[in-house]
């Protein structure tokens, strides 16, 4: 725990120099709070993407580095496909692209960040956050920790198969125990369902949230 919110904190001023020197850059009129040069840089990105292409696909767009190694990526890439789907369309454009990124951009509002891990929590999109969906997110940020676990070590492949084992038996085990992911779930619900009507809205969960966390989970730097 210490040494976790330490890092959050050298984290938080690394990010706050960062904002200082992007505040003094020329900002984008057009995509605002994005800089000119990270304009540039994006579009760059985007164009490497696409292979020179006016858009890109949903598969395109998950090739991004700054996305595919995210720790929400899976619940992100959701997001993104549903939104898609609900407005009928099969490809993203550059408007897309960087609105789809605002959100991760440090100087973007506190509360634009809290929308999205609202959402990224809210699994089944009724706008609100229920037991269910508190388990159901916490399984697939686990579920991406072992798989990059698993990764990592096959660059040691003397340790690998032991410890691909480990990770294996750990995972079985964790998935195995819904008790302990109920009484997770209901032990937050407990605490931060303050109108006890078994799920948590916005404001409640605002309230769940840490801020420093929050940054340290939302902030990219593009």
């Amino acid at each position: 725990m210490g040494n976790g919110s330490s890092n959050k904190k050298k984290e938080k001023n690394i990010d706050q120099t960062l904002q200082d020197l992007q505040k003094n850059q020329s900002r984008s009129q057009k995509y605002d709070p994005f800089a000119d040069v990270e304009i540039q840089r994006l579009r760059e990105k985007f164009r490497l993407l696409s292979d020179n292409k006016p858009t890109l696909t949903l598969n395109g767009f998950k090739q991004l580095l700054e996305l595919k190694t995210h720790f929400f990526r899976e619940r992100i890439f959701q997001l993104v496909e549903a939104e898609m789907t609900k407005r009928n369309k099969t490809d993203i454009d550059f408007d897309y692209f960087i609105k789809v990124l605002t959100p991760f951009h440090p100087l973007t509002s506190i509360d634009s960040k809290y929308k999205l891990l609202f959402d990224i929590y809210d699994i089944n999109a009724d706008n609100l956050i229920s037991q269910d969906d508190i388990k159901a997110t916490m399984k697939i940020i686990y579920s991406i920790q072992i798989s990059k676990d698993k990764k990592d070590n096959q660059n040691q492949e003397e340790n690998y198969r032991k410890r691909n084992a480990e990770l294996e038996e750990v995972k079985e085990a964790f998935m195995a125990n819904q008790d302990y992911l109920d009484s997770l779930a209901k032990d937050i619900m407990n605490d931060f369902d303050k109108d006890r009507s078994g799920e948590l809205d916005f404001g409640e969960f605002k309230e769940l949230v840490d801020n420093l966390d929050l940054q340290f989970r939302l902030n990219i730097n593009f």
